[in-house]
Formats: structure tokens, C-alpha cells, sequence
């Protein structure tokens, strides 16, 4: 028992040697199983893009080399990295919660777990975390010199962190910034009493060089908070200021666009009256030229008439006198009879002679009425083609005249408003803790793959 007693105690002084040298110790790293580089960057390589079957199969490997090197902190960090570059910040925090209740001296993981609490807003966690890693820094007295080797409170800062001078100095100033964070820009999104009574706590707990790295963080969170709200406000009066001009215009497009509508409205209007007026001009242009004709054809219709009676007549009357010689003897009234016949015949061949022409010349006269018809009808065909378009494109003006008195109406009664794309991402940037405080991821990665030694 005794000689177990000794052998831990060494492999304490070795761990202790450790947190003041640069990266992890090597007593550390035999413990756990000797973690190698290439089987670190094999799990960043697997992980970092950012697919779903990363994911997959970065925690396949992982599982893999955990089975190997249970205890060595940077497997579970590392997974934690990878988890947050994919944007699973709630599988990250899971993460981080094991890995610190193996090793709750780790203040990277701490300080990452704090990071994801309050950019999900988890404020009451984040500050309660924020004392945890206060209570585990080490402490200093007034000279700015380590605790004396008699100070029995346990403080560290893990394999995962670089040398601890440089480290806690930053830490406080990180502590700073979460808190700046909470009382500036998300001030009315946590307990302002529970804050500050935490905030006094924890000044009056940090030694004097980091309690001035604190307020240098929170400073500088509300220097850039009051920058950036300063910014905002500028933002939200241009965007005012924009709007109205923009309203402006917009309103004096509209006047323009329903005086060119009333424009155009009135000279469909005169294109129309002139349509109306040369349509009419030419139709009683052919009625005029149509008059002398139908007067024309109706006496020659006259006169075809009456011959039609005539022959009409002469057929009758030879059809009796026909009948007269067939039943006449006496020669000298069948001559008579005979010398009727043959005037009758010349008077019809003379008639039917006549009627010809007059048919023929009733035929040409309708032949030009029914030009001038179709003259007629092609004129108002094309009137009617031409009334039609000029119709369409009334009603379109009428509609575009609608719709610009209706856009008129809604811009006379709104308002200018700060609403814009540039404004709400202004206004998002203020109140995210990223703007405050990016996450190191890509130097955090590279980070923990320089905690091993160089290769030989």
C-alpha cells in the first residue's frame, strides 16, 4: 500500500509538471494509451465536412479510438468540434457534459460549453457554468504571483489548453465578454438582479490581474455593443429615410404613369372619332355611287317587264290566230291570218332583241352594285377589326388606370418603416453572441493536433 501511496504520488507531481509546460503531458498521454496525431486528424478529416454522413461515420471512428484511449480528453473535444461545425449545438453540449464529468479541470471544454449556452440562449446554465470555471481557475495574490504550495483548492487547466498563464488570463477576459454579453445587448432576456449579485460574486473571487482581464472583456463587448447599436440606429434612419424617398417617387411615378394613361385614353378617344368619321365618309361615298346605279337597274327591270308582258301578249295572240288557220277555208282570211302571224313574229323578234339588252344591262348594273357592296363590306370589316383593338386597349388603359389609383391610395396611407432586409440583419447581429465572440473553430482544431509532439 505504501509503495502504491508513492507511485501515485509521483504520477501526481508528473500531472501537476504538466499544466505549467506547453500541450499535454506525457505521463498524460501514456495513461491514455498514446493517442496519436494522425488518429486525431483522422477524426477531424472524417468529421469536418459538413454532410450528415460525417457525421456518421466521425462518430463510428470515434467510438473506434475511444476503445483505445478512454481517458485522453481531446477524442471527446474533438467530437464536441466537430459537432459544432456541423451546427449541432445541443449534440455538442451532451458531449461537452461527459467529457467534464471526466475531466472538470478542462477549461476549453468549459469555455466551449459556456460558448454553446449562451448562443442557444440558455442564459441561467451559462452563468451558472461561468462560477464553475471561476471556481477551478488558479488563483493569484496581489503581487500577481502563483498561490503558495500550501493552498489546498484545486484548480487546473487541463491537457486541452496552452500554457496557463496566458490561458487564464484569457479566460477571465472571456468570462468578461459573457457577461458584458448578458447586461448589454440580451440585458432584458435574463434576471438583471440574479446577474449582477453573480457578477459582484465573482469579482470579489478573482485575483487582481484577472479581475482586470474580466472588466477589459465585459468593456469591450459594451464598447462594441453601444458601436453597433449606434450603427443600428443609423441603419433604422437611412431605411426611414429611403422609404420616404422611395414613397416619394413611387407616388410621382404614379401621377406620371395616369396622366401618360389619360394620354393615351384621349387619343384612342380621337383615333376612334376619326375611325367613326372616315368610315361613314366612305360608306356614303359608295351609297352616292350606288344611287344613279340602282335607279339605272330599276328602269332597265322596268322596261324588261313590260317586253316580258309584250312577248307574253304576242304569244297569245299568235296561239289563237294558229288556231283560226287550222279551221279556216277560205283563202283569202287564211292569207290575212298568215300575214298577222308573220308581223306578230317580227314584232316579238324585235321585242326579245331588245329585252336582251336591257337583261344584259341590268346585269352589268348589278355586277358594279355588288363591287360597291363589296367595297362596303370590306370597309366596315376593317373599321370593325381597327374599333376592336382600340377597345382592348382602352380597357387596358382602364385597368392600368385602376390599378395606379389603388397603388395610390395604399402608398398615401402607409408609413415609412425600418423594416428591411439590412435592418433585421442588424438588428440580429446586436443581439448574437457570435458578433461578440466568435468561436475559434478552425483554430481550436488545428490547436488541439499541435498538443502532440513534433515527429521524430
Amino acid at each position: 500500500m505504501k509503495r502504491l501511496g508513492r507511485m501515485s504520488f509521483a504520477f501526481s507531481l508528473a500531472l501537476a509538471s504538466c499544466f505549467m509546460t506547453q500541450g499535454p503531458c506525457a505521463a498524460v498521454r501514456a495513461a491514455d494509451s498514446e493517442l496519436t496525431r494522425d488518429e486525431l486528424e483522422s477524426l477531424f478529416q472524417v468529421g469536418w465536412p459538413k454532410t450528415p454522413k460525417a457525421l456518421v461515420d466521425s462518430e463510428k471512428l470515434l467510438g473506434e479510438l475511444t476503445a483505445s484511449h478512454k481517458t485522453d480528453a481531446r477524442l471527446p473535444y474533438a467530437f464536441a468540434l466537430i459537432k459544432l461545425r456541423q451546427l449541432k449545438y445541443a449534440d455538442a453540449d451532451k458531449v461537452l457534459e461527459e467529457l467534464l464529468d471526466d475531466h472538470p479541470q478542462e477549461l476549453s471544454a468549459r469555455r466551449m460549453q459556456i460558448w454553446l449556452h449562451v448562443s442557444r440562449r440558455d442564459f441561467d446554465r451559462a452563468i451558472n457554468e461561468v462560477m464553475k470555471l471561476a471556481a477551478i481557475l488558479p488563483k493569484e495574490d496581489e503581487a500577481g504571483e502563483k498561490s503558495s504550495p500550501d493552498d489546498k483548492t484545486e484548480t487546473a487547466v487541463g491537457v486541452l489548453n496552452e500554457p496557463r498563464a496566458e490561458t487564464v488570463i484569457e479566460t477571465a477576459r472571456f468570462m468578461g465578454r459573457v457577461f458584458g454579453f448578458l447586461e448589454g445587448p440580451v440585458a432584458n432576456s435574463n434576471n438583471q438582479l440574479v446577474r449582477e449579485e453573480y457578477m459582484e460574486k465573482l469579482l470579489a473571487s478573482l485575483p487582481p490581474r484577472q479581475r482586470a482581464a474580466f472588466i477589459e472583456g465585459r468593456d469591450a463587448v459594451s464598447d462594441k455593443f453601444l458601436e453597433l447599436t449606434d450603427r443600428r440606429a443609423e441603419s433604422l434612419e437611412r431605411a426611414k429615410t429611403q422609404q420616404k424617398e422611395e414613397k416619394e417617387q413611387k407616388l410621382k411615378d404614379l401621377g406620371e404613369t395616369k396622366d401618360e394613361i389619360g394620354r393615351q385614353s384621349e387619343k384612342l378617344k380621337e383615333a376612334n372619332d376619326k375611325l367613326r368619321s372616315e368610315l361613314k365618309s366612305q360608306l356614303d361615298d359608295l351609297n352616292r355611287r350606288d344611287r344613279p346605279l340602282a335607279n339605272k337597274f330599276m328602269q332597265l327591270d322596268a322596261d324588261a317587264t313590260v317586253m316580258r308582258r309584250q312577248l307574253s301578249g304576242i304569244s297569245a295572240d299568235m296561239v289563237l290566230l294558229r288556231g283560226r288557220l287550222e279551221t279556216e277555208k277560205d283563202p283569202i282570211v287564211r292569207g290575212q291570218i298568215l300575214t298577222q302571224l308573220d308581223l306578230l313574229g317580227v314584232r316579238g323578234t324585235r321585242i326579245e332583241a331588245d329585252l336582251d339588252v336591257t337583261t344584259r344591262q341590268a346585269a352589268g348594273v348589278a355586277s358594279q352594285r355588288a363591287q360597291l357592296q363589296q367595297q362596303a363590306n370590306a370597309v366596315q370589316e376593317q373599321a370593325s377589326q381597327i374599333a376592336d383593338g382600340q377597345n382592348r386597349e382602352f380597357d387596358q388603359l382602364q385597368r392600368k388606370q385602376k390599378s395606379a389609383e389603388a397603388q395610390e391610395k395604399r402608398l398615401k396611407k402607409s408609413s415609412p418603416t425600418s423594416d428591411t432586409p439590412e435592418t433585421r440583419a442588424k438588428s440580429t447581429a446586436v443581439t448574437s453572441f457570435v458578433t461578440y465572440e466568435p468561436f475559434p473553430l478552425e483554430k481550436e482544431r488545428q490547436r488541439l493536433l499541435d498538443s502532440f509532439p513534433p515527429q521524430k
